[in-house]
């Protein structure tokens, strides 16, 4: 409306090549399956619908989870089931070293019907060459098209998992 006309859009989040690259990490991809982020057990009925499809079959993966916030409280502490999965937490600077030392990266959404709005995670993992495997996001279908996976049920993200880490080769192919 200031400008007087209509050509605005929104800028995605951005990467700093100097630190969400592809240059491999000593050892290169040795660990299977992680998700770094929060659990919240009050809010975000969408996104913890999303952990059942996303996280819960990748367990069996040998899914390590990097959790977000640390301690007791209770609207932040993970289910029974999911706790043996919690291997820490990182610092940022730490996290991209993960994003490099894993074959496969998963993420859930808060958010699933905005066509702009999804995580930094899926720019910062794209950029620094991990495969990642995601619930349903308007905004990842139409920025990301078919280059990130999308599971919607629980045998999807099954097969997804095990073809994703079977093929290495594959994987890093659609990451590239």
């Amino acid at each position: 409306e200031i400008l007087g006309h209509e050509r605005v859009g929104v800028l995605p989040f951005g990467v700093q090549p100097r630190i969400h690259s592809p240059v491999a990490v000593p050892g290169g991809r040795q660990r299977d399956v992680a998700f770094a982020g929060t659990y919240y057990a009050e809010t975000h009925d969408v996104r913890r619908k999303q952990m059942e499809t996303i996280l819960a079959p990748a367990r069996e993966f040998g899914l390590e989870i990097f959790s977000r916030v640390e301690g007791d409280d209770p609207r932040y502490i993970w289910p029974p089931e999911y706790r043996p999965h919690v291997v820490g937490s990182l610092p940022y600077e730490r996290v991209l070293a993960a994003y490099r030392t894993y074959k496969l990266f998963l993420n859930v959404n808060s958010v699933t019907q905005s066509s702009t709005m999804c995580a930094r995670r899926i720019f910062e993992l794209s950029a620094c060459g991990t495969p990642v495997l995601s619930g349903y996001s308007r905004a990842i279908e139409e920025v990301f098209g078919d280059l990130i996976p999308i599971s919607t049920s629980v045998g999807q993200t099954r097969e997804a998992l095990a073809e994703m880490l079977a093929d290495s080769a594959a994987a890093s192919r659609r990451a590239h």
